[in-house]
């Protein structure tokens, strides 16, 4: 059932523009999202400014280039990039890894990425058929229970 969206904005742009625009902001959100939960930068053990900035570059880093590979998947198999599963890509991108690891030859590495690419293809998301919920507010739980009054 197609629900209703209201935008207000003081942009000059055509209603269209608007609407694409906040697709690609919506868009950029929950990559923001991704590149969080996937790379694990909820927590950055690093203690120093210097050290901090190589481990948030390395993160993006290995971020951008599971991303690239998903694209080239994607276009090698005729899907969207976003319909592509990250997690699974990413997997796959590790066992590819290894297993190139120990290759001795170029035929036997391009053998493995033409694996790489089909299968990254197949990874696609799976189609939920519910309704999103509404967003609310997921207030923190309290560590202890609330202590009773005595009487």
């Amino acid at each position: 059932m197609p629900e209703d969206l209201y935008l207000f904005t003081t942009l000059e742009q055509p209603a269209e523009e608007v609407v694409a625009l906040y697709k690609d902001r919506w868009n950029i959100e929950t990559d923001l999202r991704s590149i969080k939960e996937q790379v694990r930068l909820h927590t950055i053990e690093a203690q120093s400014p210097k050290m901090v900035a190589c481990e948030l570059f390395v993160a993006i880093a290995g971020y951008n280039l599971i991303r690239a590979v998903m694209s080239e998947a994607a276009r090698q198999t005729g899907v969207e990039p976003r319909d592509l599963s990250f997690s699974r890509s990413r997997n796959a991108f590790w066992a590819f890894a290894r297993a190139v690891a120990h290759t001795e030859s170029v035929e036997e590495f391009q053998q493995h990425w033409r694996l790489l690419i089909r299968f990254i293809g197949q990874c696609k998301l799976y189609k939920r058929h519910r309704s999103p919920a509404p967003r609310a507010v997921w207030h923190k739980r309290q560590s202890f229970p609330n202590r009773k009054v005595q009487p």
